[in-house]
């Protein structure tokens, strides 16, 4: 198998002329040799079989202008992609190939498409690499030659499920799951970007032909319902996922005092996003004597229906004192009277 680039990549360090060479350094790996790499490429390959593993890795070596070598580090990640061609063994040829990648402790699949990312082509005898992150990789064929068409899942966002298949055959049947993507709920597996036409939900049954599948979504809505028991009042606000709610204004009642809206036992913040149906219920506390006639006095020896709302003109000791005082001046008056009545009569 021959491995090599496609371009030399030079770069002159200004004010230095530093000439910088990236090398492509290729090591086939058997798999007794990388058995848990391998067990995290085939669990992401599926039905695949793995024909070849490879580790790639780039060697970057700095001369001075001279020739001479400064320093020489192994890269396993480089800023842009790197065009790496592969020939294709014989016995490959015709099959469909797939490619994929184990880095950083995680198997992925490399898409077979031109896109901005990295990705590879098939070109005749060739594999035409577009990649910047070098490790393990593995090229894999379907186990049966029928299962050749490729499918890619656009998620929007979302997260598929484990169980819809990479790859698919005419005489082949799946039912397609449904994927998941937090406050959306999932309207269906379609052949459009636009969604135009029908939802796609099975693979194979006599169809054939690579797919893109695009996953379309909704955003879901809520009832939130206010419910306050002691005014029997029910109100429902409907809302979308993520949103906050609009505090209504405090409810009011005599001899209580309101405490706010509570989800089961927690005050509701209503800076916080909305993400369930649920009950808002209000809660109160009543009032104490002291708290609903501030004022007054607390003393439980005076009655409280002997309060008014008249101010007192004095106490009843007071009111005895001056009837005293009142009968002793007429007393008195009485008795001057009668004295000077008899110095007269004399």
């Amino acid at each position: 198998m021959n491995i090599f680039l496609i371009k030399d990549v030079t770069d002159i360090v200004a004010g230095s002329l530093r000439k910088i060479t990236y090398t492509l350094q290729v090591e086939k790996k058997a798999e007794k040799d990388i058995e848990t790499v391998a067990a995290s490429i085939k669990e992401e390959a599926q039905d695949k079989e793995i024909t070849i593993y490879l580790d790639l890795t780039v060697l970057k070596t700095t001369h001075d202008h001279a020739g001479n070598l400064i320093d020489e580090v192994q890269l396993h990640e480089l800023g842009d992609n790197l065009e790496i061609t592969i020939k294709i063994p014989d016995e490959l040829k015709n099959r469909r190939l797939f490619l994929y990648r184990y880095h950083d402790g995680m198997a992925e699949t490399l898409p077979q498409a031109d896109k901005e990312d990295e990705y590879f082509v098939k070109d005749g005898e060739y594999l035409i690499l577009h990649v910047k992150k070098f490790s393990i990789y593995a090229i894999g064929v379907p186990v049966s030659e029928d299962m050749d068409y490729m499918v890619t899942y656009e998620l929007n966002g979302g997260k598929n499920h484990e169980d819809n298949p990479k790859t698919y055959g005419a005489s082949s049947h799946f039912e397609l799951k449904a994927p998941v993507k937090e406050g959306y709920h999932f309207m269906g597996w379609y052949q459009y970007a636009d969604f135009s036409g029908n939802p796609i939900t099975t693979l194979g049954n006599g169809k054939s032909g690579d797919l893109t599948l695009y996953a379309k979504w909704e955003l879901n809505q809520y009832t939130v319902i206010y419910e306050d028991k002691l005014n029997e009042t029910t109100k429902e606000v409907a809302i979308a996922h993520g949103q906050k709610l609009q505090e209504p204004h405090p409810p009011t009642r005599e001899g209580y005092r309101f405490l706010g809206w509570y989800c089961g036992e927690e005050k509701w913040n209503f800076e916080e996003a909305v993400s369930k149906d649920m009950t808002l219920q209000a809660r109160w506390e009543k009032l104490t004597i002291e708290e609903e006639k501030p004022g007054q006095s607390t003393d439980p020896s005076i009655p409280s229906d002997s309060k008014d709302d008249h101010p007192s003109t004095g106490t009843y000791q007071d009111v005895t004192i001056l009837m005293i005082m009142l009968l002793i001046s007429c007393s008195v008056c009485f008795s001057t009277g009668s004295y000077n009545k008899r110095r007269k009569s004399k």
